[in-house]
């Protein structure tokens, strides 16, 4: 026979009080929940109609504010470069075009050469923009701390200065 005794914590009277409950015999999960008055209801709240479709346009709007940015980033990343990739295209269209009429072969070199270039000019201009990033960080913090970024504490330094 199983014997189970429940108890609700602060209260110090157990017999008769509504706070606890003794079991004779062998005790079930749904008395056990009847008894101590468990809340079985989902985690979730419910809500209105009203606000659930509220939270999918909102959820729709959110997207689509993503997607927007997405091809607002693309947009502005790819317009320099296909412009770029242009204008090497017709600078070099009319560097050839200058010895008179081109063959397929000349114009499949000038093809392969503009994206080459295009490639190359695109590799400069990022590498200038990460070395001058470099160059202002390391201005920044030499002139927040009077050092420069890369220099190394001297230990003796340190154990003079504490």
């Amino acid at each position: 026979m199983l014997s189970f005794r429940w108890q609700r914590s602060g209260s110090h009277e157990a017999h008769g009080s509504p706070e606890s409950c003794d079991f004779g015999g062998s005790v079930s999960g749904a008395v056990l929940a009847i008894v101590i008055r468990m809340d079985n209801r989902t985690a979730t709240s419910r809500v209105g109609a009203l606000r659930s479709f509220i939270r999918v346009v909102r959820g729709f709007a959110e997207g689509s504010l993503v997607v927007l940015g997405f091809a607002l980033a693309i947009l502005l990343i790819g317009t320099p470069l296909a412009l770029l990739a242009r204008g090497v295209h017709e600078g070099l269209s009319w560097f050839v075009a200058l010895r008179g009429e081109t063959s397929a072969l000349v114009d499949a070199f000038v093809s392969v050469s503009t994206v080459i270039g295009t490639v190359i000019l695109v590799a400069s201009f990022v590498r200038l923009l990460v070395a001058f990033f470099n160059w202002r960080r390391k201005l920044r913090a030499r002139g927040s701390s009077g050092r420069a970024a890369k220099t190394r504490l001297n230990p003796h330094e340190i154990a003079e200065a504490a």
